[in-house]
């Protein structure tokens, strides 16, 4: 297995520890759904619900190395900075030590560090299936 498998398991990884740190938010927006009638409120509401949610399937798919994981985090991409909910997300526990603004600065350089690796990878993706194809027309 080539280092950006193991690089992408990990981001899977810390995947789910984000969706376990906001956990409470999911059902803190259950009960804000309910109580607003407002329909913005309500649409960021659903959106951040589902990005959450979609931090599972991201989990899976990493840690089986399934590309379809890939394409999620493509779709979950700008979302993570509507939602302020990032790959390293846990790095704002230590918020003592840095600001606010300091550590969203770090965080949003990370997603794009993510980003990056995770493009590299899909295109890895890409040439194995056309050494493949090639392998299968050979014979």
């Amino acid at each position: 297995m080539n280092k950006l498998k193991y690089i992408i398991i990990l981001f899977g990884i810390l995947d789910l520890v984000t969706f376990f740190r906001f956990r409470e938010l999911l059902f803190n927006m259950k009960e804000s759904f309910f109580n607003h009638l407002n329909f913005e409120i309500m649409i960021v509401l659903v959106l951040k619900t589902l990005l959450l949610v979609s931090l599972v399937f991201t989990f899976y798919f990493s840690i089986r190395n399934k590309k379809i994981g890939l394409i999620i985090y493509y779709f979950q991409f700008p979302f993570r900075f509507l939602g302020v909910i990032f790959t390293v997300g846990f790095i704002y526990w230590i918020n003592s030590l840095l600001s606010l603004t300091t550590l969203f600065i770090i965080a949003s350089l990370l997603e794009f560090l993510r980003l990056g690796i995770t493009i590299k990878h899909h295109q890895s993706f890409r040439k194995e299936t056309t050494i493949l194809t090639e392998e299968i027309l050979d014979k």
